[in-house]
This record gives C-alpha cells, structure tokens and sequence, in this order.
C-alpha cells in the first residue's frame, strides 16, 4: 500500500510506540447484553469456497458501553451441517433486529441482544468472547439465569434509538 504525500514526515506518530504501553481489554462477563450492528459485510470464507455473514457489533449496556464484539456466521458451505447452523444463527441475529427478509444491509444500525460466553484458550489463541446466540421474543429473558446478566435486577434496557450511519 502506498501513500502519497508532499510532506516525507506525514506518516511520523511523534513518539516512539515502544514507550506506549498497549491497550489491553478484559474479556467481557460472560451473559445478555445489548448491541447495536456497527458494521455489516458479506465476505468469502478462508478457503474460497462459501460465503460468511460478518458483523460487528458495538456493545450498548451501561457499563460495557462501546466494546465490540464480531461474529461470523456461515451462509453458504460445502458442509450441509455448517450451512443449515449458519442459516439459523443468520434468522436469530435479523429477528434480535427486528428485521425480516434476507437483506443484510437492513441490520445496519439496528439494536438487538445476545448472550456472550468465553470460549477458552485453544490452540495457541488466547480467550476470547463468542456470541453463543442472538435473544429475541420472549427468549430474552429465559435464555439465561439473571446471575449471569450484567444487569443484576433482570430489568429491561430502555429502547435505544440506533446510530445514524449505515455501511
């Protein structure tokens, strides 16, 4: 990738990184938390032969506010298996949204819930967070005991209104 510039300095930071130290995240408790769809992209997967659903989505509930977590979900793959999950992971995600049809540009911007889990360190990863499902109807409240939420007294978020921008 280049970069044109007059100035030969333009890309300078004006300090050197190694005196910085790097930001550093806890993984988030696992349990139910709102988001918002920040980013939406339809991509192929690794091997070139199927299609995944990649979202990012930034989280809303108080005290986790703007963490984000990504998801991707398989909509087209050699396995019969991963496609039929892929698919049903795809209809949980746009029902979380409030969206319905097969339009993925329609989940941009909108708010939705799911339970987040920890899947612990494998094969040379650290931890990371995972979304285990996407919440909807009255599975919102069922899906998990109220100790694992965030929120210790089980109450609903109030409706948020989305962000403006759509990718």
């Amino acid at each position: 990738m280049a970069f044109i510039d007059d100035d030969d300095n333009a890309l300078d930071l004006g300090f050197n990184v190694e005196d910085v130290e790097p930001a550093k995240f806890d993984l988030l408790p696992d349990g139910i938390y709102d988001f918002d769809v920040t980013k939406i992209a339809i991509e192929p997967t690794k091997d070139g032969t199927g299609k995944r659903l990649n979202v990012e989505l930034t989280i809303t509930t108080d005290g986790f506010a703007g963490r984000k977590i990504f998801d991707g979900i398989n909509i087209r793959n050699k396995s019969e298996k991963a496609e039929a999950i892929g698919r049903e992971q795809a209809s949980a995600l746009f029902r979380s949204c409030g969206v319905g049809g097969s339009d993925a540009a329609a989940l941009a911007g909108k708010s939705g819930r799911c339970k987040i889990k920890t899947q612990p360190e494998q094969n040379g990863y650290e931890a990371r967070n995972v979304v285990k499902a996407y919440l909807f109807d009255g599975a919102v409240r069922a899906a998990a005991p109220a100790a694992a939420a965030p929120a210790s007294d089980g109450a609903q978020p109030p409706k948020r209104k989305p962000p403006a921008f759509v990718k």
